[in-house]
């Protein structure tokens, strides 16, 4: 009898299984489908969102990008992104699950949880929060070190069309953009890939010139006075022609303390090894290069020692 029990148990606990895993796999195979609800949000227009109006040509720039169809082209923590089709600029749209509390955290109440369900409201309300004001800030004193074209952070009546945006599955989805959020930025070539397309090439001094473009833009950020609270540089840094932009931008913060020469060299730093590890594994030959680099970045006498080697 116990062992029959035990069969049974075990039967059940199988089968019990099978079913989670089964649900988790269609709820992340739901999650990484792309679909206008999950862009669509409850925001009513505000103040501090709004921008500087465009001057006409920048607003003749915007409608001729916004003529084109858009292709997906990947989903990050933050946005989806889709491709013009001319394949030189990006649509971003945010994920508004991200930035909206539950509406169950709203409507039950939690007895003995009323600290959890506040702070879980008050998270997402900071996220929403934070994440237009990078994107704002970005856009007024950082669009050519971000790529930025435009934004829309208010939702508007009468001022953009229509437009088709296709997913993975080719599925098309027509969008009045005034009733959206979104950013349009220039597309970047990632770092990594330049790197690589300059050593497939043979191109090693230009390789070099991109380490150290790259390496020379994030003190000049943070001169500037603006740090990333992202720790990656593999999605965050990349070349439109021969200008590093930043164009993760959703963790941009202004910090004054970011001018000084002990936090900037902390940064170079930073990136600098999160690009040795990629290096080590793809073109470990540029290691001591890119160490010189570094302290060619920190201490300028040494850039000229840096540029020069063949």
């Amino acid at each position: 009898m116990r062992e029959k029990q035990k069969f049974f148990v075990l039967i059940l606990g199988s089968v019990l299984t099978l079913l989670v895993i089964a649900a988790f796999l269609c709820s992340s195979k739901k999650s990484s489908t792309f679909s206008l609800t999950k862009i669509r949000s409850p925001f009513e227009p505000s103040p501090k969102w709004e921008t500087e109006k465009l001057p006409a040509f920048e607003v003749m720039e915007v409608e001729n990008i916004l003529s084109q169809d858009f292709n997906y082209l990947g989903s990050g923590a933050q946005c989806y992104a889709f491709l013009s089709a001319d394949g030189n600029t990006v649509l971003k749209f945010f994920k508004v699950k991200h930035l909206v509390p539950k509406k169950w955290l709203k409507l039950l109440p939690l007895p003995g949880l009323e600290n959890y369900r506040f702070q879980k409201i008050e998270k997402r309300i900071l996220c929403h929060e934070e994440l237009f004001m990078s994107y704002k800030m970005a856009f007024e004193e950082l669009r050519q070190e971000t790529g930025l074209v435009y934004i829309h952070l208010n939702k508007t009546k009468g001022v953009h069309g229509r437009i088709k945006l296709y997913d993975r599955m080719r599925n098309c989805f027509v969008v009045n953009l005034d009733e959206y959020e979104f950013v349009i930025q220039k597309k970047a070539q990632l770092v990594q890939d330049r790197i690589a397309s300059f050593m497939q090439k043979g191109q090693k001094e230009e390789a070099l010139e991109a380490i150290f473009a790259l390496l020379r833009q994030v003190v000049s950020q943070c001169k500037q006075g603006f740090i990333d609270r992202d720790s990656g540089i593999s999605h965050n840094y990349g070349f439109v022609g021969d200008q590093v932009v930043h164009f993760d931008i959703g963790r941009i913060v202004k910090d004054e303390r970011a001018n000084e020469p002990g936090y900037y060299q902390r940064e170079v730093m930073r990136v600098g090894q999160k690009l040795e590890s990629w290096l080590g594994i793809y073109y470990p030959d540029l290691v001591p290069y890119l160490e010189e680099a570094i302290y060619s970045v920190i201490d300028p006498s040494s850039q000229k020692k840096f540029l020069s080697h063949e």
